[in-house]
């Protein structure tokens, strides 16, 4: 039996607010950065929250979410000379 487990650097025991708040830090730090690693990041904690069992997120809120992450990794991809 093979699972299928991604390796992300958030701890397991994030609940959605708090999620949604290291995204905020996250994209603030970025700004003073413009690191594509802080960029890669925030993805990988957008990813997080949407697919976290207590978000509870509507259709558009999601749909936001899963826009920003495309933002997002076009950032963290934007920029490999400075990785």
């Amino acid at each position: 039996m093979s699972t299928n487990h991604q390796s992300t650097t958030v701890a397991p025991g994030n609940n959605p607010d708090g999620l949604r708040e290291r995204v905020a830090q996250l994209i603030r730090h970025y700004v003073d950065t413009r690191s594509p690693a802080i960029a890669a990041s925030v993805v990988r904690h957008i990813e997080q929250l949407c697919d976290h069992p207590g978000f509870e997120g509507d259709s558009h809120e999601r749909c936001m979410f899963l826009r920003l992450r495309a933002h997002w990794r076009w950032l963290a991809a934007s920029h490999p000379a400075s990785r």
